[in-house]
C-alpha cells in the first residue's frame, strides 16, 4: 500500500515538473524568462521553450504587436 502511494505521489511530482518546466511561445508574443526574480534571457522566437518549474523561473509573455510610437509634441488650436 505504501509503495502504490509512494509511486502516485512521485509520478504526480514529475508530471507537475514536466508541465511547469515548458512554455510555447506564439509568433505574436516575445518573452523574457526569470530565474529568481531577475532577468536571464529573452526569447523572441515561436516555439517550445524551456525555463525552470513555477517557484523557481518564471516566463513573462509581452505582445510583439504592441509599438510604442514617440510623437513630438506639437501644439494646436481648439475651441
Amino acid at each position: 500500500m505504501r509503495r502504490k502511494t509512494l509511486m502516485g505521489v512521485l509520478i504526480f511530482l514529475g508530471l507537475w515538473y514536466l508541465c511547469t518546466s515548458f512554455f510555447i511561445l506564439d509568433m505574436t508574443e516575445i518573452a523574457v524568462r526569470t530565474r529568481f526574480g531577475n532577468p536571464d534571457q529573452v526569447f523572441m522566437d515561436p516555439g517550445i521553450h524551456f525555463k525552470l518549474p513555477y517557484l523557481l523561473g518564471k516566463a513573462i509573455r509581452y505582445d510583439k504587436r504592441l509599438q510604442v510610437y514617440d510623437i513630438e509634441e506639437t501644439e494646436f488650436l481648439t475651441e
